[in-house]
């Protein structure tokens, strides 16, 4: 009967390790999980907005589709959307119909700065002649 009483003993004594264990590693998790996707901290690229705000987005040049260069510095209108998107990406496709419209209705109130994040440029190609 003391094999048996001692057996029990163990067998508790091990659930109590894998217990403890278990929520050790439950509040370990909690305290990583936390810190790695709390809510309340800013994204990083969000203190670039509020500088934005302030000293206005920075002047920067690009190569357009036709070889030439496009310098932001020169861009006058009082609304410029600047839209990173690429062919493969339907979503940002289907997009960009509508903010061609968008330029159409509201004529040199808006400009729209498309930046093409294709690695092909033959691709970028062939969506500019389907629109």
């Amino acid at each position: 009967m003391n094999d048996e009483v001692g057996m029990r003993r163990t067998g508790w004594k091990l659930w109590g390790v894998l217990f403890a264990g278990f929520v050790v590693l439950l509040v370990a998790s909690w305290f990583y999980l936390k810190n790695r996707f709390d809510m309340d901290k800013t994204p990083e690229s969000f203190h670039y907005v509020a500088k934005f705000e302030k000293e206005g987005v920075p002047a920067f040049r690009l190569k357009t589709v036709t070889g030439a260069e496009f310098d932001f510095a020169n861009v006058k209108a009082p609304v410029v959307i600047i839209n990173f998107w690429a062919s493969w990406c339907d979503p940002c496709v289907q997009e960009f119909a509508s903010m061609l419209k968008l330029v159409d209705q509201l004529g040199g109130k808006v400009v729209v700065v498309a930046v093409s994040m294709d690695d092909d440029s033959k691709d970028l190609g062939e969506l500019l002649e389907a629109i």
